[in-house]
This record gives C-alpha cells, sequence and structure tokens, in this order.
C-alpha cells in the first residue's frame, strides 16, 4: 500500500493536490490507533480534495469556448441557511472583459451581473469575490458545466453575502 502511494503521488501527472493527498493517506495510515469514523471522514475529506484539485484550471490556453455556458436556464436553488432568493430563471451572456470571462445577468433576481471566468477545457468556472454592483452583496464559488444527452447544467455553490451576513447556496442551471 505504501508503494502504491507513493508512486501515485511521485508520477509523472503530480501537483500540490497530489502531494496533499498523499500526506493525509500517509498520516492515516501510520496512525493506526485512528478510530475507523475519523479515518472514513478524512478519506472522503481526501478524496473531495483530490476531485476538487484535479478540476483546477489548465495554463496557458490558447483559446475558449464559451458557447455550451451561454443560454437561458431553469433556476434550481438550495441554500443552506434555508431561505433562498427565489431564483428560478437566468441568463448567462459572454462577457465584456477578459476571453473567458461570463456574466451571469441578474444573478439571484438582484439586477446585478456575476462575473465568472472559464477553464481551458470549458467545463470547470470559477466565480472570484466580488461586490455586485455597488451593492453590500458580495459572492464567490466555483461549478462545472455538464452535458449528458443533451441534457446541459451548470452547477455551482457559491457563498453570497448579504450586508455581513453569510449564506451558502447551490444552483443548478438547465437548459
Amino acid at each position: 500500500m505504501r508503494t502504491f502511494f507513493r508512486s501515485f503521488a511521485y508520477s509523472e501527472h503530480s501537483n500540490e493536490c497530489q502531494l496533499l493527498l498523499f500526506n493525509l493517506v500517509q498520516i492515516i495510515y501510520m496512525r493506526k490507533s485512528i478510530r475507523s469514523a475519523i479515518i472514513s471522514i478524512l478519506s472522503v475529506f481526501g478524496l473531495s480534495l483530490f476531485n476538487h484539485c484535479d478540476q483546477l484550471p489548465p495554463q496557458n490556453c490558447t483559446s475558449y469556448d464559451l458557447s455550451n455556458f451561454v443560454g437561458n436556464y431553469q433556476v434550481s436553488e438550495f441554500c443552506q441557511q434555508g431561505f433562498g432568493f427565489g431564483y428560478t430563471f437566468a441568463t448567462v451572456n459572454p462577457g465584456n472583459g477578459a476571453e473567458n470571462e461570463l456574466d451571469f445577468v441578474n444573478f439571484i433576481n438582484s439586477g446585478l451581473t456575476m462575473k465568472a471566468y472559464v477553464d481551458c477545457e470549458g467545463s470547470y468556472f470559477r466565480i472570484p469575490q466580488q461586490n455586485l454592483g455597488g451593492s453590500a452583496l458580495s459572492v464567490v464559488g466555483e461549478g462545472n458545466y455538464f452535458n449528458t444527452g443533451g441534457f446541459e447544467q451548470l452547477q455551482f455553490q457559491v457563498q453570497i453575502n448579504n450586508s455581513g451576513q453569510a449564506n451558502y447556496c447551490t444552483y443548478t442551471f438547465s437548459k
């Protein structure tokens, strides 16, 4: 088992995230007195970390394809604090700034536009920390584009701060 993880962490596809996962697994392996519940939790954390890190956008893009993202969507929202924003319809347009920029128009029915940036492969996007317009509303998050049999979705998680009160929401945009 030790040999597997050592070769995995130092493979030709190694990056900082894999090394972090390797260190996490090594700590778990060496501490045999840790209860199985804790090991399970750490394992799930490690796999989530690896999946997240595996989605980091590659560098040195030559072009971006925003066509999969642009359009009108039906929206499903789930917010941890129990209150949502009644956000049921969305429009996503190409941004007018960077080549990989998207505009989420009228985000959460606020009348304001949220910016997101697509990676080279056209499946992952990040939502950098930003204030929406001149308001006290700020967002940060990330998400992915999925196409399963012609059914297209954007799924993303954001932290929304409204006048200092945080709410964590998951959105599914379907077209």
